[in-house]
């Protein structure tokens, strides 16, 4: 019996343990396996984006759930890195 891939949609001529292991490990079926997971992922993806825009639109979610909460600014980049704080001065000696 043939073994038949489903990833490149093929059968290999001869079925043994190292026929397949070399397949496997060919650039060719490493190709079609990261391309048929990242179609996969895309649709995932794709659904949940319908099915958010489906219950907005049904008014089943809110614009913004995060209204309530005040929204913190990212820090700055290096402010973690930096302990020193820089005082300005507001009077002025004459």
């Amino acid at each position: 019996m043939k073994y038949y891939c489903d990833y490149c949609d093929t059968y290999l001529t001869h079925d043994s343990p190292s026929v397949r292991k070399t397949h496997c490990n060919g650039r060719k079926h490493k190709d079609n396996v990261r391309i048929y997971y990242q179609k996969w992922m895309e649709e995932q993806a794709q659904t949940l984006i319908d099915r958010t825009t489906a219950a907005f639109q049904a008014g089943k979610i809110q614009s913004n759930p995060f209204t309530g909460q005040q929204q913190k600014a990212p820090p700055m980049p290096g402010a973690a890195r930096s302990s020193k704080v820089l005082r300005v001065s507001t009077t002025t000696e004459l």
